[in-house]
């Protein structure tokens, strides 16, 4: 039997750029902003796929991230990840 993904809504809390790097972090509450009471769980070193929303990107709008907080933090999950410039999108820039 199957066990089908939790699908949330999370609120952007935070965002955070690392100065020198092309590193950023996002800190996401881990309530549902539609469903109250509905937590994200989850265990240490796992990962979450992200819909990010996008429509620009020929790759599609899902991406997915290790959550770096660990599972004790009540407040809020992290992720942290690399920002890079789409190919397609650097030579249209030219």
């Amino acid at each position: 039997m199957s066990i089908r993904p939790s699908k949330f809504q999370l609120k952007l809390l935070e965002v955070t750029s690392h100065p020198g790097t092309d590193m950023m972090s996002f800190k996401l509450g881990r309530g549902d902003v539609e469903q109250e009471n509905h937590y994200l769980d989850y265990k240490a070193g796992q990962y979450a796929a992200m819909d990010l929303g996008t429509k620009e990107d020929v790759e599609g709008p899902v991406r997915s991230f290790t959550i770096a907080s660990s599972p004790t933090e009540q407040e809020f999950i992290l992720i942290s990840t690399r920002i890079r410039v789409h190919r397609s999108k650097r030579s249209s820039q030219i």
